[in-house]
């Protein structure tokens, strides 16, 4: 038997047994509903929540279609009915249904010639880590295929590198839990000795200093004893959580960044330096007048264009804005000053932006010449990123709601964290940079 088929014997031999164990426990009339990934994860968190990010709704769902069409592997559950394998739930048949085809959708995913092979999915499975959707996402992305039969640098080289290590400590990681819940009753445990069991995520595979766990720790021991909600331990608390939610994120983008950069430039002093239009663009953020990401990436292509052109305004920087026609008619505002409304809005993080709109803003504004379309899809990527930061800074501030009266002291201590961003992209490319040589670049 060759590899490929006794991996893909393997794998479904994992499934099988997760299916009896469904089966067994099943009773009639219970609903069924499948798992998203552990959204708890601060370390790794699931792909489908990073994707919502960036504007799939349902990325799950999303992906179910993408494989029907690209895999020819069509799913007999009907449309209307598939949003409940995820939130109210499915009977036994359908499951018995998404069983099979999840074993079909493996067999393609998962090869002898994947990046992730059974060596990879197999452990992940086996403690059930969010690294199993990392893999077959990265699997199917045909950016991360040729970073990884690239002979040269590729611009996608670092994160995936990152991803893959993340994804292996994670899965380490939870591995140890398991051996050490499995020689003790779960129930016996006290919140102190799972705290210390999930240390090990922060202490040796993340860049969060030690402190900041060890003080997230005392705070949710000391809740658990002395339940208390004063102002100080309230905002030191989202300060610690702020700073581990953000943390698999900053590492990510910097991996991201860096590749970009060294695909310009493996001058040591350039490289070194956290000049990137990304970094200077969260900059203005932390550090300057923008009101969010988003409006700090404005802010720095509208210093870029003034470099090129002259001293250029808002108003006239609004003129690179698509405004449908029929909108100027029925407001009767001229299209200029709808423009300059649009971008108001923008910059204030009013409204979602759709991608088609975004991507004709940076068109007009870039251009659509033969030189520039490379710079075009690495500028809207960024734009992307500084869009899903805004959404991730709202998440982490959303259980903190209560907290309305210091909202100042919120937004002033996510910046804090935000403003780490340099040195995550400076060690990462302390690391990477050694690995490219000048001729192939």
């Amino acid at each position: 038997m060759g590899k490929d088929a006794s991996q893909q014997q393997s794998l479904a031999l994992v499934l099988e047994e997760s299916f009896k164990q469904i089966e067994s426990e099943y009773k009639t009339g219970q609903s069924f509903v499948f798992s998203k990934g552990h959204l708890s994860n601060l370390f790794l968190p699931p792909p489908n929540e990073v994707m919502k990010l960036f504007g799939i709704a349902n990325p799950i769902l999303f992906g179910i279609e993408v494989a029907e069409q690209d895999l020819n592997l069509p799913l007999d559950i009907k449309s209307s009915s598939r949003h409940k394998l995820f939130t109210s739930g499915v009977g036994l048949p359908s499951v018995r249904k998404m069983h099979s085809w999840t074993q079909e959708l493996f067999s393609h995913c998962f090869t002898a010639d994947s990046i992730f092979t059974e060596q990879y999915i197999e452990p992940s499975l086996q403690v059930n880590s969010n690294a199993i959707g990392w893999y077959s996402l990265i699997n199917n992305s045909e950016d991360m295929k040729q970073a990884n039969i690239s002979e040269y640098f590729h611009g996608f080289k670092p994160l995936l590198s990152f991803l893959t290590q993340r994804c292996k400590d994670d899965v380490e990681c939870i591995s140890r839990i398991k051996e050490q819940v499995d020689k003790r009753c779960i129930e016996s445990m006290t919140l102190a000795d799972k705290l210390r069991l999930q240390s090990h995520f922060w202490f040796e595979y993340s860049e969060v200093e030690n402190k900041t766990w060890e003080m997230f720790s005392h705070f949710l021991l000391q809740h658990e004893q002395h339940p208390k909600k004063d102002k100080e331990t309230e905002l030191s608390v989202f300060r610690c959580f702020s700073t581990l939610k953000m943390d698999f994120y900053l590492a990510a983008i910097a991996h991201y960044e860096v590749g970009n950069i060294l695909l310009e430039t493996t001058n040591v002093d350039a490289a070194l330096k956290s000049n990137g239009l990304l970094t200077k663009s969260i900059l203005f953020y932390t550090q300057g007048d923008a009101k969010n990401c988003f409006d700090g990436l404005l802010h720095e292509l509208k210093r870029l264009y003034s470099i090129k052109l002259g001293e250029v305004g808002w108003r006239q920087f609004a003129g690179f804005i698509e405004i449908e026609e029929d909108m100027t008619a029925v407001s009767g505002d001229s299209l200029q000053d709808k423009r300059y409304s649009r971008l108001k809005k923008w910059r204030k993080g009013e409204g979602a932006i759709s991608n088609d709109k975004l991507k004709q803003f940076l068109v007009n504004l870039v251009g659509t010449k033969k030189e520039d379309l490379d710079f075009l899809v690495v500028l809207l990527s960024y734009a992307q990123i500084a869009l899903a930061l805004d959404k991730i800074c709202t998440e982490i501030t959303a259980p903190f709601v209560h907290l309305k009266d210091f909202k100042s002291d919120l937004n002033l201590m996510l910046k804090e964290v935000l403003n780490q961003y340099p040195e995550y992209y400076l060690r990462c490319m302390a690391r990477e940079l050694p690995k490219v040589n000048i001729s192939e670049a």
